[in-house]
């Protein structure tokens, strides 16, 4: 299963900075999403005083915005802003953005339309967010780029984010390629991320002679995330086809829209021996969208000539 329609994606191999039960009754947890929605409302609110009306905006994100994301369906959740920088003439504004513990999505408008935010970094209050990434368009001069790695944070799940562009990609014919426009364009600003909650599952589990050990999953307001290391495969096993490969199903069987996919090694690339060359293991991190619906939802992975089911409830997405 390749990547959807109309999504710009990058997929990073090794651990180089960018460019994872039975079945039993859906369970309902209104309380504690009701919880964040006013948790929401009430930081909104007290960003507003804090900073003032230069910084958080008024208007909602377009709709075509919140599609790109993938966000349609926890359009409350995304903080609005009005954080420009300006280099050279040419404007970029900071217009929304959200984070929950798996992923980091940022709204950003150029002015003029010159080009696609590229080699750009998200960096936390630990430093630079090393995750893969994609960018995607979204309405006219609008640009969303998504991090597939939810920023650290203290107690207070606030996180303090710097994103820097460094340079604008013009949307050219291959007949007629041009230049890419360099600059600096910064922008600060602080966030509060959403938690995710854990969802049961067997592990580890065999997959012919593969051995596969689920680290991570878990559902957030947004997405399903799951990490895992697979032994007895190299990256490049694992690359070739991951969206195929592992996939969530729902009750009629159809596949769940995929946000993110990625793999890398499991060591660093600073340990990596070049006499013994990468480890024969691979550590993948996929997330799909989450479904509003509660429901038993279908994990299944397929490779090395096996294909091994787990079954997973997911709870209902709370209404806003």
């Amino acid at each position: 299963m390749g990547p959807d329609a109309g999504r710009e994606w990058h997929s990073y191999i090794g651990p180089v900075k960018p460019t994872s039960t039975k079945a039993r009754q859906p369970t309902v947890l209104p309380s504690a999403y009701l919880t964040l929605l006013v948790g929401t409302a009430l930081y909104l609110v007290l960003l507003a005083v804090i900073l003032g009306p230069q910084v958080m905006a008024e208007q909602p994100l377009p709709t075509p915005d919140l599609r790109a994301a993938g966000l349609s369906n926890v359009p409350e959740l995304v903080i609005p802003f009005q954080v420009s920088s300006e280099h050279g003439g040419r404007r970029i504004t900071l217009i929304g953005a959200y984070a929950d513990s798996a992923r980091t999505v940022l709204f950003l408008r150029v002015k003029p339309d010159v080009g696609v935010p590229d080699n750009l970094t998200v960096s936390d209050g630990q430093g630079i967010m090393n995750a893969g990434g994609h960018t995607l368009s979204g309405a006219p001069g609008d640009y969303v780029y998504a991090v597939n790695s939810g920023p650290r944070t203290g107690a207070d799940h606030i996180a303090n984010l710097t994103a820097q562009v460094f340079e604008l990609r013009p949307v050219a014919l291959i007949t007629a390629p041009t230049e890419r426009l360099k600059g600096t364009w910064t922008l600060t600003f602080v966030l509060p991320v959403h938690q995710a909650s854990p969802l049961a599952t067997e592990s580890p589990f065999q997959l012919g002679a593969w051995k596969v050990t689920i680290e991570v999953l878990e559902v957030t307001p947004a997405v399903v995330h799951l990490q895992a290391v697979i032994d007895g495969a190299n990256v490049e096993e694992i690359g070739q086809g991951l969206d195929s490969g592992i996939s969530l199903l729902d009750k009629s069987g159809a596949p769940v829209s995929s946000v993110a996919a990625e793999v890398e090694t499991t060591i660093s690339k600073e340990d990596l021996n070049p006499a013994t060359g990468p480890p024969n293991s691979a550590r993948v991190k996929l997330q799909w969208l989450r479904p509003r619906s509660a429901g038993t939802y279908q994990l299944r992975f397929r490779g090395n000539g096996q294909t091994h089911t787990i079954a997973i409830t997911i709870p209902a997405l709370a209404q806003a």
